[in-house]
């Protein structure tokens, strides 16, 4: 799916046009859905960051992706902690 949006339009087209990240903490609870293999999931914030082309695009969300599973395996750990258990693995 493809969209054109016009400079200043919208959320994206502002963060285009300021060329400042926008993020936004107080999204209302009916924004947006996330789908997964998982389940679904609606997000607490919403980050946009323009990225001048698909490569640099591509190397953030892979960055992001590394930074979400570092934080997401030190919460399991610390709930595991909590219930008395521990595993150990290797990522």
């Amino acid at each position: 799916m493809e969209k054109k949006v016009e400079w200043g339009e919208g959320l994206i087209g502002a963060c285009a046009l300021e060329k400042e990240p926008v993020y936004i903490t107080d999204l209302p609870r009916d924004y947006i859905t996330i789908t997964s293999g998982l389940g679904d999931v609606t997000p607490d914030c919403l980050l946009l960051e323009m990225k001048a082309t698909q490569e640099e695009a591509d190397r953030e969300i892979q960055r992001l992706k590394r930074e979400i599973a570092k934080n997401n395996s030190r919460l399991v750990e610390k709930e595991l902690k909590k219930e008395g258990k521990y595993y150990i693995s290797q990522s």
